[in-house]
């Protein structure tokens, strides 16, 4: 089986009935899992020609959204829980000190409507950072166990042999 978290940071919230706190905790779970598993298969899929900058633009969106939704689901398991686990380490401490200083250097710069505003897809904006942050956060949460990570790795690379073969046909079929 995987290795867990050994040291976690508990806070009490409220004391939820046992069965109720089982299976909601499963399915956000899930939900929070499948989020990232989306991330690795169809973000480097995804691509929707009704923007100015389809794949760019539309990837970031589909992310963030996929983020959010994992991050959803794990406040609501933890709430219904009744304590909220947070990973206890340092990397996790300077993910967050990263994010900080993200948000104060956007703060102090010349155009902080670049840093704060810009959904683009620019991966130095502190919207950006603060979202890579997020996952990283939580799938250190998700991916505890190692048949979690895996799925996950497969995923990622069943998105890259579908790229794969997109390419062989457009090349073997001369498309454009």
């Amino acid at each position: 089986a995987g290795r867990q978290h050994a040291c976690m940071v508990k806070l009490y919230i409220m004391e939820a009935p046992a069965e109720a706190k089982k299976s909601i905790s499963v399915w956000s779970e899930r939900i929070g899992r499948a989020a990232f598993y989306g991330l690795a298969f169809l973000v480097p899929l995804w691509v929707l020609p009704v923007t100015a900058f389809p794949a760019l633009t539309n990837k970031v969106f589909l992310a963030y959204g996929l983020i959010l939704i994992a991050l959803i689901a794990w406040l609501v398991s933890q709430m219904k829980a009744g304590l909220v686990e947070l990973p206890k380490n340092f990397l996790a401490a300077s993910l967050v000190v990263l994010a900080l200083v993200a948000i104060l250097s956007g703060i102090f710069s010349a155009s902080p409507a670049v840093s704060f505003d810009d959904l683009s897809g620019d991966p130095s904006s502190a919207v950006a950072i603060g979202f890579f942050v997020l996952a990283s956060l939580l799938a250190s949460v998700y991916f505890k166990k190692e048949d979690h990570i895996f799925q996950w790795l497969i995923a990622l690379f069943a998105s890259a042999a579908v790229l794969f073969l997109f390419q062989v046909v457009k090349i073997a079929f001369s498309l454009n």
